[in-house]
Formats: structure tokens, C-alpha cells, sequence
């Protein structure tokens, strides 16, 4: 008799990523139904003996850039869903919004060049879902977008080639002119 295995919380996104897209036949409303029914749940036991929250951050985040570009799906559209789905269920569940944030985009950079993905339009993409986020959740429009770009530049490298994309893509205004805040990355270089 042989047992199964539980399925892992990276199974469990992937797959529901998979379905979610198909059902759904969008990539952004896939991706954010799927995490709509598993993040906040995870997001709830992070730290616990469930799964420390870099763990699940990271799990999370693969299994979104993994499912999506199985499904031959955009990984920009999946970008945005992530950071808007991450600031749903950490309102929701009041985890530490700007670390869960950071390294998301920092994971699905990096796994985006690893897919051989566009990793500028990915960090746009990231800051864009972040920003739509944080308006839908009512948090700081300009913390937000500097943590997400931030995080986004920092994975991708100083000297890499995916670096050098990443920051040549966010390096106009971070923010919409419609939020009323203009934030230029030129200024923080230094820090990127």
C-alpha cells in the first residue's frame, strides 16, 4: 500500500494557478482567484510550525511564475495579480506587508530570469500590481511601490544583465501621475 503525499503549499498554488487561468481564461483573474483562496489561509499560519514566511513567500510566489508559464501564460499579468493578491490577504490576515512584498518581487524576478521572461516589463508589472494594491487596500501608495521596486532591483542583480533591465525599467516615475505622487527611482540608484 503505498501513502501519498500531502500536497506542499507550492503544489497546492501551482495547481490552483493552473486551474484558476483555464477556468477562468485570464491570466490576472486566474492568478488572483487562486490566491484569494489559498494566501490568506497560509499568510494566517506563517511563522507558526506550519511554514516560517519567507518559506511560504517564497513557495507562493514560485508556484505563481510556475503555473502561469506552464499554462504558456503572461508572467507581466501574473506579476501584477501576485502583489495585488499578497496586499489582499496580508490586510487581511495584518501580516508585515513590506517584507512580504519585497521579496515577492525579489522571487518572481528571479524566477522570471530563470524562464528567460522579460524581467523589465516583470518589474513594472510588479510595481504597477503593488500600486493597485495598496489603493484597493487603502495602504502608502509610495511606500509600497518603493518596496516592490526595490526588491525587484535588488534580486536581479548590480551587475547582471537582468539588473541592468530591471533598473532601466523603473527608472521613470514608479507612481501614476492619477495617484498625485511622483517618486523617481534616479534619486534612490544609490540604494537600488
Amino acid at each position: 500500500m503505498t501513502h501519498k503525499q500531502p500536497k506542499t503549499l507550492h503544489d497546492t498554488v501551482r495547481e490552483g494557478v493552473v486551474d484558476s487561468v483555464k477556468v477562468a481564461g485570464h491570466v490576472f483573474n486566474g492568478v488572483l482567484d487562486a490566491l484569494d483562496q489559498t494566501l490568506p489561509e497560509a499568510l494566517r499560519h506563517a511563522d507558526d510550525a506550519y511554514m516560517p514566511l519567507s518559506e511560504m513567500i517564497y513557495a507562493v510566489t514560485e508556484a505563481v511564475a510556475e503555473g502561469v508559464s506552464g499554462v504558456g501564460g503572461n508572467l507581466e499579468e501574473a506579476a501584477q495579480a501576485l502583489m495585488i493578491g499578497v496586499l489582499r490577504a496580508g490586510a487581511e490576515t495584518h501580516t508585515t506587508m513590506l517584507y512580504a512584498l519585497r521579496m515577492s518581487a525579489g522571487v518572481f524576478i528571479q524566477k522570471t530570469a530563470r524562464l528567460s521572461g522579460d524581467v523589465g516589463a516583470v518589474a513594472k508589472a510588479l510595481v504597477a500590481g503593488a500600486v493597485e494594491g495598496a489603493k484597493e487596500t487603502g495602504l502608502n501608495l509610495e511606500e509600497i511601490a518603493r518596496e516592490t521596486a526595490e526588491g525587484a532591483a535588488e534580486a536581479a542583480g548590480e551587475s547582471t544583465e537582468a539588473g541592468q533591465k530591471v533598473r532601466e525599467a523603473l527608472a521613470g516615475n514608479i507612481l501614476d501621475v492619477e495617484t498625485g505622487i511622483r517618486r523617481s527611482l534616479k534619486t534612490k540608484r544609490s540604494r537600488l
